[in-house]
């Protein structure tokens, strides 16, 4: 859909190259009005029509993204603006497709090494085609230089924004958007149609076409038996070929190289990126306020305790401490226009006001800014989305730990963040999270428990993160400054323990007094076993991985199991009902569950256990927050006791209640526990009702592992849903050059060393220092431990030559390793580990202690190391070590389960185990078993085979 008028042409020049769109930041957010161009093609002389006219725009950097078509046999290019001022082009054959857009996409990408500005990308969408229901993209936009739109005089062409709809089930066979503009242009008189029949929309090819912020793909055709109102667009995402859709194309050779020249980045083992899919749900946008305009309470911020004499507001009075000072000059630092997005994590335990001091000091430098409040991954993405286009914003990602959970989506999230990180044009965005500490060590660690690494791991040890501790205790300096005049803050001072104030002021302690009373005067005011059991379900739900907020009716079908016998008989029939409104004080001062003249204290007044919320997709569910201090106290209080199997029953009978996402990730847990089979039945729900592919390929590792311990139903399943694998065809290639002898490599080597490193051979002076280190070289160690600090490649070189060194008893080797392990660096953790480890197997108690209580503090390899330990002795008859075993199963300990089910197999040869129960002990498979979980699993191979 181009013309051909004449035109006077300036001379081409040579130059601009593949970097163009990663030059420099780019100019951010910069105008569409300013990008949009005319592009025009010189053909030679001699043809039949020298000149032809076309859109574009300016995507990335100095790069022009138009039509194939457009520039189809140009000999010479030149784009020009909406000011006429001209810029000449330079075509790259290798960034050319299809004309005809057979082969590959009608798309093209030419350079303008003289363009003013390097400009900075715009983000790019796709179009979700594979909706339950027909839809269409509502606001659409396309921006280019028709034909009808040309002057008379000087044949000059104005810029036409035509607007319309996109809907998304159009263009199935070929792949083509559809755009429906609202107001079609006038047919062109006859002397301008021409033997060609040229269109009003002639020289709109190329043209961007745009909705919700982002570019989807660029005008293609117009075909007049379409009618005038219709424009055929080439969606970017053709730039791959879609499976199952061959008459879609077969996209480019190299996609990857185009998806950087227009500005995309790439995950890493992914060769393309994460595109947003239009038209987003109605339920996905979340909604933004300004900062000072949102409740607390939906902030994540705990309600003060109330006081029956007086009328106080939501919080109490807020105390200044040392490391407010230090958000507020974190979040200055935001304030500037040409501030880049800036990640600011508050850690801290629970109640010590990390939420509420990170609000303080946002709503006093950044309140008027816009914020949107995440509370699950997909949160995350979408206000990461919303971040893209918008120029000031705020993201809150109150409890980072449930933001970015262990799953697909978590992943997916934790990646976007590090995207918008890596943005510096992306314009002042302040992202401010909280985490509890254990968590923070958790995630950390997560990196070593898959084989792609872990997003998540990799955002919390991104070293532009501004980190702010929170202590657990006030001072008596801090205290001075306190209003006591409000009687809340009066009290916490007075009742307080060890200076916990907001503990107190959150209701925290309160709770849990209330929960396990010592004391007469205590079990006065304790909540009554029922109630006790709800909130006891309530706090296993989030232990085995549910996220906040829990539904009702999870926590009604297992807290009848925290109730004895007894107990469950002197209940009323609508006990659970009663229990949950006392839990959520929504019965007054009056006992519930009994005649009684039980009344709440000053204490409990305004703490609720449990706080309802209506979740926003099924109105009638309710569904209920879990105090947090209440969970801290929970996990260490009952970290080693099996979960009971009436709740895991109610999950299983549930899973379409749930989602994809939730099924996962309790999926997970049960695998972490050796519930393998209640892990496969999760996880084909996952699957068998919402599609989630990353629930398949999980369930796939698990049959997989079953039938390699013997369970051949396991394997027949396996194969019947195992999706077909090409074929690669590429060859593997060596990466690393092969020394002729060791005397060639340690001469080389210490030639190198001493001169120092060569440009560009870091990874070789690496290699050869950590050669020369392990020999006793203190200064090729010295130069080790410097390159440590830059290259992960030399950190996992350093910790594992101070492994050697103390494995052959050089102490100072250790206590080095102790204190990078007590950094955080995985790294050292793995190699103090092994050395306590071989230690321990020769008899070193002390080493012994040591490695027992790193395993205590949460420290992955430790815990590793430690089951291994104790499995090796259960084989050898030890009891004690067997029964130790079992807990540490049930507090997730990494490798204790895997542990645990080798000693089974080893005891039981005759049988095959295929995992553990609820208690820890062994499942062995069985006829039985085979038909049940085949049943179950059916439905999921019928779903492979159509799909």
């Amino acid at each position: 859909m181009t013309d051909s008028e004449p035109i006077q042409a300036s001379e081409p020049s040579t130059g601009a190259g593949e970097d163009d769109a990663r030059e420099g930041p780019g100019v951010p957010n910069s105008p569409m009005g300013s990008r949009v161009v005319e592009v025009c093609c010189d053909l030679g002389e001699g043809t039949r029509k020298r000149w032809r006219y076309g859109s574009g725009a300016v995507i990335a950097g100095r790069t022009v993204l138009t039509s194939a078509h457009v520039v189809k046999d140009a000999l010479a290019v030149f784009v020009r603006t909406p000011g006429k001022i001209e810029y000449t082009a330079v075509i790259d054959p290798e960034f050319v497709g299809d004309p005809e857009g057979k082969v590959a996409p009608d798309l093209a990408l030419i350079s303008v090494p003289d363009w003013p500005n390097h400009v900075s990308p715009i983000p790019i969408a796709g179009i979700d085609r594979d909706t339950l229901e027909p839809t269409s993209i509502t606001e659409a936009h396309a921006i280019g230089y028709p034909l009808f739109a040309e002057h008379s005089e000087g044949m000059i062409r104005e810029t036409v924004h035509a607007t319309g709809e996109i809907p998304t089930l159009s263009g199935m066979v070929n792949g083509l958007g559809h755009l429906h503009v609202k107001y079609a242009p006038l047919p062109l008189p006859p002397r301008r149609i021409g033997s060609l029949g040229a269109t009003p929309w002639a020289g709109m090819s190329g043209a961007p076409v745009l909705a919700d912020g982002y570019l989807i793909g660029v005008v293609a055709i117009h075909a007049p038996r379409e009618g005038q109102s219709t424009l055929a667009f080439t969606p970017l995402t053709a730039l791959h070929p879609e499976l199952g859709r061959p008459g879609w194309g077969d996209g480019v050779p190299h996609p990857t190289r185009w998806w950087e020249r227009l500005g995309q980045s790439i995950p890493e083992l992914k060769d393309r990126p994460q595109l947003v899919l239009l038209p987003r749900r109605a339920s996905d946008k979340p909604p933004v306020r300004p900062l000072v305009a949102w409740d607390p309470e939906r902030l994540g911020i705990h309600k003060s305790i109330a006081s029956p004499d007086s009328a106080l507001g939501f919080l109490s009075p807020y105390i200044v401490r040392p490391h407010d000072h230090d958000l507020e000059q974190h979040l200055t630092e935001c304030q500037p226009y040409e501030s880049r997005p800036k990640l600011i994590i508050v850690t801290g335990n629970s109640c010590t006001g990390k939420t509420r001091g990170i609000y303080e000091a946002a709503r006093k430098i950044l309140g008027d800014w816009p914020t949107i409040a995440a509370r699950t991954p997909i949160d995350v993405i979408n206000s990461v989305d919303h971040g893209i286009t918008a120029r000031r914003l705020v993201i809150w990602l109150d409890e980072l730990q449930s933001c970015l959970p262990s799953t697909e989506d978590g992943e997916k999230a934790a990646d976007a963040l590090r995207k918008l990180l890596d943005r510096p044009s992306a314009g002042q965005i302040a992202i401010l999270g909280t985490i509890w500490p254990h968590q923070h060590k958790e995630r950390i660690a997560s990196r070593h428990t898959s084989k792609n690494g872990s997003q998540v791991a990799d955002l919390l040890r991104d070293e532009r993160i501004a980190w702010v501790e929170v202590p657990d205790d006030f001072t008596d300096e801090e205290l001075e400054t306190a209003d006591r005049t409000d009687p809340r803050i009066s009290l916490a001072i007075e009742t307080a323990q060890s200076g916990q104030i907001t503990q107190v002021l959150a209701g925290g302690p309160q709770l849990v007094t209330r929960m396990y009373p010592t004391t007469p005067e205590q079990r006065a005011l304790a909540f009554l076993p029922a109630v006790r059991a709800v909130i006891q379900a309530a706090a296993e739900l989030r232990r085995i991985g549910y996220p906040n907020p829990i539904p009702a009716w999870a926590i009604m079908d297992a807290a009848p199991s925290y109730l004895t016998p007894e107990a469950l008989s002197y209940l009323p029939e609508n006990w659970l009902a009663k229990a949950i409104a006392e839990a959520v004080h929504e019965t007054g001062n009056a006992n519930p569950i009994a005649p009684s003249t039980y009344t709440h204290d000053i204490h409990m007044m305004g703490v609720p256990a449990l706080s309802r919320e209506t979740l926003a997709k099924q109105a009638c569910d309710e569904s209920y927050h879990l105090h947090d201090f209440l969970l801290q106290d929970h996990l260490k209080r009952y970290k080693y006791r099996p979960v009971s199997h009436v709740l895991w029953n109610s999950l299983l009978g549930n899973g379409r209640r749930m989602g994809p996402v939730i099924l996962t990730e309790l999926a997970d847990n049960a695998e972490a526990r050796g519930m393998t089979t209640v892990a496969c039945r999760l996880l084909s729900q996952a699957f068998e009702d919402y599609g989630y592919v990353s629930a398949h390929m999980k369930l796939l590792n698990l049959l997989k592992e079953r039938y390699r311990q013997g369970d051949k139903f396991a394997e027949r399943l396996y194969w019947r849903i195992a999706p077909r694998k090409r074929r690669s065809a590429s060859s593997a290639m060596d990466r690393y050059s092969t020394w002729g002898t060791l005397e060639d490599f340690a001469s080389f080597g210490m030639a190198m060393f001493r001169s120092g490193p060569p440009a560009g051979r870091d990874g070789y002076f690496i290699q050869v220092a950590s050669h020369f280190a392990r020999e006793g070289d203190e200064s090729a160690l010295s130069a080790l431990r410097a390159y440590a600090e830059r290259y992960v490649y030399a950190e996992v070189n350093f910790a594992h030559t101070l492994q050697l060194l103390g494995e052959n008893g050089d102490e100072r080797a250790v206590s080095e390793l102790r204190e990078l392990a007590s950094r955080g660096k995985s790294n050292a953790q793995f190699a103090l580990a092994d050395v306590l480890d071989k230690r321990t197997k020769n008899g070193d108690e002390t080493a012994e202690t040591e490695l027992q209580m790193r395993a205590d503090m949460g420290e992955h390899a430790s815990q590793l190391r430690y089951a291994r330990i104790l499995g090796q002795r259960a084989l050898s008859g030890d009891g004690e070590a067997l029964a130790a075993m079992r807990p540490r199963v049930h507090a997730l300990e990494f490798g204790a389960s895997d542990e645990l089910m080798r000693v089974y197999r080893a005891q039981n040869p005759d049988l095959i185990v295929i995992g553990l129960d609820f208690r820890a002990y062994p499942e062995f498979a069985s006829r039985t078993f085979s038909q049940k979980l085949g049943r179950f699993l059916s439905s999921v191979w019928q779903h492979a085979r159509s799909g």
